[in-house]
């Protein structure tokens, strides 16, 4: 999996004007994503991962829609907001 840190890493290497537009999209797009340490990153992960296998060691099996996104794990999922979004 690739870090936002990563991704930023990689684009502030690049030319100058990478740089101005990634720099000004950020400046744009401050609700477009969220900003969080790398030790608060692996937390999220883990505790997405725990989430996960926990669904669907639970619901796996079940076909119906309804039980799978009302189940805790899921719901704990969504909690977790944007920055599980690239785990999904």
């Amino acid at each position: 999996m690739i870090s936002f840190h990563d991704v930023a890493r990689y684009f502030l290497k690049g030319s100058d004007r990478l740089k101005n537009y990634f720099k000004e999209w950020l400046k744009n797009n401050p609700n477009k994503i969220k900003i969080v340490s790398p030790s608060k990153e692996q937390s999220i992960v883990e505790r997405f991962q725990a989430l996960a296998s926990q669904w669907y060691d639970e619901t796996g099996g079940s076909s119906f829609v309804a039980e799978k996104t009302s189940h805790p794990a899921y719901q704990k999922i969504i909690d977790l907001g944007q920055p599980v979004v690239p785990l999904l």
